[in-house]
């Protein structure tokens, strides 16, 4: 394009911790919910299916110029095969209403929640699920093709995988298969990993094969999970080489024990029965040699090198921008995946400061475990370390920040008679020395086009009771107490709106990008 692209200030939501509980349209978070698997179902959120004019005025008068949410394939899809007009035809009138309050519109086609009659059919582990979610965003693009230019396929696809499909995260649905060993879990982990892969391909196919063609530049935002660019770098090589070199290995191997096996199954039958002075080839040690031979070769049978490139690929954050660069094994992520972005995208919240910061690395992942985000380590020069390191693994495109925010981290603790960390923030200070992070990568010539705090109003964050330690909005909701629902500006919507206006007007600190 060669026309100027202005800088996206934004605001975000997700469709399920913001629109009212449907009892017609169930998808697996209520499910989740009324299993009784966390604290409290969403109800009517904030009700912004309903209220969506009010949340669009206020990102307009915070200065925003764009607004990120999500369809719900749950309201689009009802039943399996027949999509439902009505809801396409109100999230038309949503993205009609953003625009024509000045706002370019981000959608997110799949933000944690799938409809429950996918989940009954298997989920993201059916061998069908690409096409499934494939043909829904069909109908979104259908409806909306040509309005919306930027597209996420999936939110935070790590998270997703990892808390969805282990027990080593927070709880999100499905949830492992009941009493499944590590390595099932593992199993489901690639089954699902290839399912993302190939379902944002055909989800993209989709979009630019229909109504506005290329004009629907499509990514998806993972989750940076704030560790030193130094360790990142060392975690994403790992799957990207050392362990297919692993598989390549064990490949010579079961090559090799099939042409020499018969001679060493001699020794392992009679070493294992205790026979081996007169049954063995070689001896006690031919014995033992053919012993672990056997061993490897079962280990082998059953995947090991794949099952550590998957391992490696789960515990560490950039597994789907590695598939994207072509850096994952086939296996993993099919060839024609590879390099299927029209932009970079990303979520930043926590990091620790430095290596040694023992305590700050225990908090993260607590974060993962427990979702503790009153005590999460805050480092805001992190983000503009992420934002170089993304563009030296993407250097042609352009890169948006999805998600930023924090809760009021101080009052959070002393509300609940906890001492807060040295770096505790409350939010207006955590929006103001992040966003400086973005003018200050933008003045280095990063080119990041956009800028999103999350979110613009309180939500049903993940399966949590809602209080000071899981709000980050901007406007405050008191989902449990007030039934009016009446959004309340906070001290960080007031320093946001500072900031958009300060930004504009110093174009020198964050100038127009020519793309």
């Amino acid at each position: 394009m060669s026309e100027q692209s202005p800088f996206l200030f934004g605001v975000a939501n997700a469709d399920h911790q913001c629109e009212a509980f449907d009892p017609e349209r169930p998808d697996v978070w209520d499910w989740w919910e009324a299993l009784g698997r966390v604290p409290c179902p969403r109800g009517s959120a904030t009700d912004f299916w309903n209220r969506y004019e009010e949340d669009v005025e206020l990102a307009r008068d915070l200065g925003c110029n764009s607004f990120r949410f999500s369809t719900s394939w749950a309201r689009v899809e009802p039943r399996p095969g027949e999509p439902d007009w009505r809801a396409l035809d109100h999230y038309v009138a949503l993205v009609d209403f953003i625009r024509r309050n000045g706002m370019t519109p981000i959608l997110t086609l799949l933000h944690m929640a799938w409809p429950l009659h996918v989940q009954e059919r298997g989920g993201l582990l059916a061998r069908e699920f690409p096409d499934w979610f494939g043909r829904y965003v069909g109908w979104v693009g259908e409806a909306l093709g040509g309005k919306v230019p930027y597209w996420l396929t999936f939110n935070e696809p790590d998270g997703l995988i990892a808390d969805g499909f282990t027990a080593l995260g927070a709880p999100f649905p499905p949830g492992p298969k009941a009493g499944a060993s590590f390595a099932e879990m593992m199993s489901d982990v690639r089954t699902a990993m290839t399912n993302v892969f190939l379902a944002h391909v055909a989800a993209r196919e989709a979009l630019q094969s229909g109504r506005g063609g290329a004009t629907n530049r499509v990514s998806a935002n993972t989750y940076v999970n704030g560790l030193p660019i130094w360790i990142q770098q060392l975690l994403d090589a790992v799957p990207a080489g050392l362990v297919e070199r692993h598989v390549k290995s064990e490949k010579r191997f079961l090559e090799w024990y099939a042409e020499h096996g018969r001679v060493h199954l001699g020794d392992y039958a009679g070493f294992r029965s205790g026979e081996w002075p007169e049954s063995s080839h070689f001896g006690f040690l031919g014995g033992a040699v053919a012993d672990l031979c056997q061993h490897v070769r079962s280990l082998s049978d059953a995947g090991i090198g794949r099952a550590l490139t998957v391992e490696m690929a789960l515990f560490q954050a950039n597994w789907f921008e590695m598939g994207m660069l072509g850096q994952l094994p086939a296996f993993l992520c099919p060839p024609e995946c590879s390099g299927a972005l029209d932009y970079a995208a990303f979520d930043f919240y926590f990091a620790v400061p430095h290596v040694w910061s023992l305590g700050s690395f225990e908090r993260l992942a607590e974060v993962g475990r427990r979702r503790l985000f009153e005590s999460a380590p805050v480092y805001a020069p992190r983000l503009y370390e992420s934002l170089k390191y993304e563009q030296s693994l993407f250097p042609d495109l352009p890169i948006l920040v999805m998600e930023n925010g924090i809760v009021n981290q101080r009052s959070a603790n002393r509300q609940f008679g906890k001492q807060p960390p040295p770096d505790a923030v409350e939010m207006a200070e955590y929006v103001e020395d992040h966003a400086a992070q973005i003018a200050h990568a933008r003045h280095d010539g990063v080119d990041v086009r956009g800028y999103n705090v999350w979110s613009i109003t309180s939500n049903r964050e993940w399966g949590m009771p809602f209080d000071l330690r899981s709000d980050f909005g901007l406007y405050r909701v008191e989902l449990d107490r007030d039934p009016t629902l009446r959004r309340v500006e906070t001290a960080a919507a007031a320093v946001y709106r500072g900031i958009i206006r300060r930004m504009r007007a110093e174009p020198s600190v964050a100038p127009s990008i020519e793309r």
